[in-house]
């Protein structure tokens, strides 16, 4: 499925490049990286809030985030 979710975002690109009149040689780099995709990889995000947790030895990471987020908390 991804692959073909990146096929199509390259039409896409390339549409929108046409469509604005650019040429597409300058923006072919880009357009490969959608083509080819990158290495696997399960990803690394260590986060400040990790590093927090880490660094003071909390034991829940909610009670490391300095917006907390939960509902009713939002003054809409």
């Amino acid at each position: 499925m991804l692959g073909f979710v990146l096929r199509v975002f390259v039409v896409f690109c390339v549409c929108r490049l046409e469509e604005k009149n650019l040429p597409q040689e300058p923006y072919e780099w880009y357009l490969d990286l959608r083509r080819h995709g990158t290495v696997k990889h399960a990803g690394f995000g260590l986060g400040f809030e990790r590093m927090v947790l880490f660094a003071t030895g909390l034991e829940n990471i909610r009670d490391t985030i300095p917006f907390p987020r939960y509902p009713g908390k939002a003054d809409l």
